[in-house]
C-alpha cells in the first residue's frame, strides 16, 4: 500500500522524473533476481540436506548398540560430521547471499540516485531555483519508496529460503498421499 501512495505521490509531483525512477527501481530490484534464483537453489538442497541428516540422526540412534557391537562408532560419526557440515555449508552461503542483497539494492539506489540528481541539475540549471522543492520532495520520497523496495525484496529472500521447508511439511500432510502412507490391516471376507 505504501509503495502506490508513494509512487502516486510522485507521479504527482514530476511524471517524467517518475518513469526514469521507475527504471532505476526495476533496475534495483533486478539487481538482486540472480541473487534470489541462488537463494532459492540453495534452500532446496539445504532442505534435501536437512532431511538427510535426521535420517542419518535416527539411523544412528536406533543403530546405537549394533554400532558399539561392530565397533563402527567412528564411521557412523564420521557421516554424521559430513551431513552436518554439507548442511551447514549450504545454510551460511544462503544467509550470506541474503545479507549481501540489501547492501547491494542500497548501492545501486544511492548511485542511481547520485546519477539522476546530476542529471536533473545538470538538464534544469536556468530553472533550478523555481524547481529544487519539488526536486528535494521528490528525492525524498523516493528514496522512502526505494527503502520499502528494498524491505519488500528481503522478505521475499526470507520466503524463497523457507518454501523448500514447507514443501516438505505440505507433501508430508497432504490428504491425498495420506492412504499411502499408512498400512491397511483389514482383510477381506471369505
Amino acid at each position: 500500500v505504501y509503495i502506490i501512495i508513494y509512487v502516486g505521490f510522485l507521479g504527482w509531483l514530476s511524471f517524467n522524473m517518475t518513469l526514469i525512477t521507475s527504471v532505476l527501481i526495476l533496475l534495483v530490484l533486478a539487481s538482486t533476481w540472480r541473487i534470489v534464483a541462488w537463494i532459492r537453489q540453495l534452500a532446496k538442497k539445504q532442505a534435501i540436506d536437512v532431511t538427510n541428516l535426521n535420517a542419518r540422526f535416527i539411523e544412528y540412534i536406533r543403530g546405537i548398540r549394533l554400532l558399539h557391537v561392530l565397533s563402527l562408532q567412528k564411521h557412523a560419526t564420521h557421516r554424521m560430521e559430513l551431513s552436518l557440515s554439507e548442511t551447514l555449508k549450504n545454510r551460511v552461503k544462503s544467509s550470506t547471499l541474503q545479507s549481501v542483497s540489501g547492501p547491494l539494492m542500497e548501492t545501486i539506489a544511492i548511485t542511481g540516485l547520485v546519477v539522476m540528481l546530476s542529471g536533473i541539475f545538470w538538464t534544469a540549471q536556468d530553472s533550478l531555483q523555481d524547481s529544487l522543492p519539488n526536486i528535494l520532495a521528490f528525492l525524498f520520497v523516493l528514496w522512502r519508496l526505494l527503502l520499502k523496495s528494498i524491505r519488500l525484496r528481503q522478505t521475499q529472500l526470507n520466503l524463497v529460503r523457507l518454501i523448500p521447508f514447507i514443501n516438505q511439511i505440505e507433501a508430508f500432510l497432504h490428504p491425498d498421499d495420506l492412504s499411502s502412507r499408512f498400512i491397511d490391516g483389514r482383510q477381506p471376507f471369505k
